[in-house]
């Protein structure tokens, strides 16, 4: 029998679906606590609870007053790839780009995820 989801974790995770799905979109706004408690027909304490761990995911903002918003993407993060094999080279370009949701789901990740394209010369 399969685990039975608390109500705040099933709200969340219709707001985690849209939102990597796309239908919600960076800088839109989401229901209120309070609206999102008259929709579910939940207690408050359970909405803010789904918005709390939506907030912790980094997937919201708080927006103040008008509710929250829907984060922009990350592009805080950073790391070092290291190419086995390959002659040092220059980096000409760089280009940061979205992947097709077609792309995303064979390669196992999160649709709107991006890619980050190298152009690079190698020296001979």
């Amino acid at each position: 029998m399969a685990a039975r989801k608390a109500p705040f974790e099933v709200i969340a995770t219709h707001y985690r679906e849209r939102i990597e799905r796309g239908v919600l979109k960076s800088g839109e706004r989401i229901p209120t606590a309070r609206e999102i408690a008259q929709t579910w027909r939940v207690a408050g304490r359970t909405a803010d609870r789904a918005i709390e761990r939506l907030l912790s995911e980094g997937l919201l903002i708080a927006g103040g007053p008008t509710g929250p918003v829907v984060a922009g993407p990350n592009r805080t993060e950073s790391m070092t790839v290291v190419l086995d094999g390959l002659n040092p080279g220059v980096v000409d370009a760089v280009e940061l780009t979205e992947i097709d949701a077609d792309v995303a789901e064979r390669l196992g990740v999160r649709p709107g995820s991006s890619l980050l394209i190298l152009h690079f010369s190698v020296a001979t």
